[in-house]
């Protein structure tokens, strides 16, 4: 299915500022570093390119997980069905340390863990189906894939896991991509 989509741009700007400093006598000395990176995707159907997205706030109870099916069941910000054939960026945020009430949320100091789903396992940047990405309360994983485009087969699924038993796990996802 091609995307009903006219238009798609995703930007990604991460910038990592670190300061380090040390008393000595009567002078304190300072030493910083600043990396930076920015990725821009274009609308389109090549590779750095992007023509569906998808994204979501979810709440999982605890010990639950999410299977993301990335063909035929997520819905685009327009209400239409998309399958992705090729995924280029996903970026996880856990946001178990927020109160929310739109989903219904109590803060809590929830990890999540990301990898391929079960059944129908989507590897992308993973090397085995087992392998998980812990993601802990507060804070984002960005996967990203602008160069070769991770390849999409159909039924292939995303797993979101509450590693908490007694608590539940809340979270936000954006997956951008190329349609089938």
């Amino acid at each position: 299915m091609a995307t009903d989509m006219t238009g798609a741009k995703a930007v990604i700007e991460v910038l990592l500022h670190v300061q380090a400093a040390k008393a000595i006598d009567l002078a304190t000395l300072k030493a910083s570093a600043a990396l930076t990176k920015m990725l821009t995707f274009e609308f389109g159907a090549g590779l750095e390119h992007v023509n569906q997205v998808w994204w979501d706030r979810r709440v999982l109870a605890g010990a639950a997980d999410d299977e993301l099916d990335f063909t035929g069941v997520l819905k685009n910000p327009f209400g239409v069905t998309i399958s992705f054939s090729r995924v280029s960026l996903i970026l996880v945020i856990n946001r178990s340390d927020l109160t929310t009430t739109t989903p219904a949320h109590t803060a809590t100091e929830a990890t999540i863990s990301v990898g391929p789903g079960a059944a129908n396992d989507w590897l992308g940047p993973f090397q085995a189906d087992s392998d998980r990405l812990n993601v802990f309360y507060g804070c984002p994983l960005l996967l990203l894939d602008p160069y070769h485009s991770s390849i999409v087969s159909a039924d292939d699924d995303l797993k979101i896991t509450n590693e908490e038993v007694a608590i539940e796990a809340m979270y936000d996802i954006l997956m951008a991509g190329v349609s089938a």
